[in-house]
């Protein structure tokens, strides 16, 4: 049974997002060429305020956003903030995993005592279970709500 957890635990840690964050250049403007073609950002630039659209091109020398009617063209001195759009997976993992393995492991027990059996492994299994269904249950929850992460400064 211990296996089980462990392996419930391991499956929980694989859910993770990578995660790269903006790493200012020498000037102290953000790394923007890092960002990836069609991601979705959001920017607080000088003049402008707020910005937000999908990568188009990245580089040293200018951002290109898509925006309506055209597309943005944005110097990466004038970019103050930079915002990354993620999903809340490893969080729903992780709350949903936490949730039903103390539900099933309480519906274990008093299944457990009811029966006569060890009531220390039925606990460990019914949690155990419960933990990789809920985390399971929660990063595809977690999938569907999308989070801004401020990435620079």
């Amino acid at each position: 049974m211990r296996a089980a957890l462990r392996q419930g635990v391991a499956l929980v840690v694989l859910l993770a997002p990578a995660a790269v964050a903006q790493v200012p250049d020498s000037t102290g403007a953000p790394s923007l060429h890092e960002l990836h073609r069609r991601q979705k950002i959001r920017l607080a630039v000088s003049g402008l305020g707020r910005v937000q659209g999908r990568v188009l091109e990245s580089g040293d020398s200018a951002l290109v956003l898509s925006g309506e009617p055209v597309p943005r063209r944005i110097a990466p001195s004038a970019v103050d903030t930079v915002w990354t759009r993620g999903r809340n997976t490893l969080k729903g993992a992780l709350f949903g995993g936490l949730g039903l393995a103390a539900a099933a492991g309480l519906a274990a027990a008093s299944l457990g005592e009811s029966s006569g059996t060890e009531s220390g492994d039925v606990i460990v299994g019914g949690a155990a279970v419960g933990l990789v269904g809920g985390a399971l249950i929660g990063a595809l929850v977690g999938t569907a709500i999308p989070r801004w992460k401020r990435r620079f400064p």
